[in-house]
Order: structure tokens, then C-alpha cells, then sequence
């Protein structure tokens, strides 16, 4: 799957658990001048980026995230770092696993919180 491909498809996603999230992490989606729309997702972009993604071998981007434990773990590390607030972050962690939840790939080992320091 090409990134742009995988950018819009996190974009479409995310509109679709916004709508029924009202808390919609910022902290995780950073939107460039000429992307108003189209994001670039920080922490999917990080979990892409992920040494562990270039093996996978799942329909999608989404389905490795959730699938593979150093994704999902990269995706939550990413959350609890670019998050300032302690809400956004774990808004950001429910996000992503709202996503697996979706792809019928749910996480439910994954704390809803961030590890202590």
C-alpha cells in the first residue's frame, strides 16, 4: 500500500471515529498548510516506519498496527510522547484502539493508559 493511500485511508478512519468520539487526539494527527484535509498521522506514520511493519504481511497498515505487539506498542509510545495533555494521550490510545476494534482486531491487552516514567 502506497503512503499516500495509507495517509488518506488513516484520514477517512479517523473522520469516521471522530464522529462518533468527540475527543479527537490532535496530538496524534498533525496536519501540514497544504493538507487540510489529509493529514500527516505522526504516530501512524511512526508504527509505518516501524522496522516490524516491513515484514508484515496483513491486508492493510491498520491490521499490522493492531496485529503485531511491537506496532501496537510503537503507536502508544508514540501517543504517550507527542501528547502533552494526560486526556489527550489516553484519547489517542483509545483511538487506536477503537481502530482495532473496527478492523475486527481488538488489543484489549493494551492498557488505556501510558506506562509510568
Amino acid at each position: 500500500m502506497k503512503v499516500s493511500a495509507f495517509l488518506s485511508t488513516v484520514a477517512v478512519t479517523l473522520a469516521s471515529i471522530g464522529s462518533a468520539n468527540a475527543a479527537t487526539p490532535l496530538c496524534a494527527v498533525r496536519k501540514t498548510p497544504n493538507q487540510h484535509d489529509q493529514g500527516v498521522i505522526t504516530c501512524f506514520t511512526a508504527v509505518m516506519n516501524h522496522e516490524a511493519a516491513k515484514t508484515c504481511t496483513e491486508a492493510n497498515m491498520f491490521l499490522c498496527m493492531c496485529k503485531i505487539k511491537a506496532l501496537t506498542l510503537a503507536y502508544r509510545d508514540c501517543a504517550c510522547s507527542s501528547c502533552l495533555l494526560p486526556q489527550s494521550k489516553l484519547d489517542a490510545i483509545a483511538t487506536g484502539k477503537d481502530i482495532c476494534n473496527q478492523y475486527n482486531a481488538p488489543v484489549d491487552w493494551l492498557p488505556d493508559t501510558c506506562p509510568s516514567a
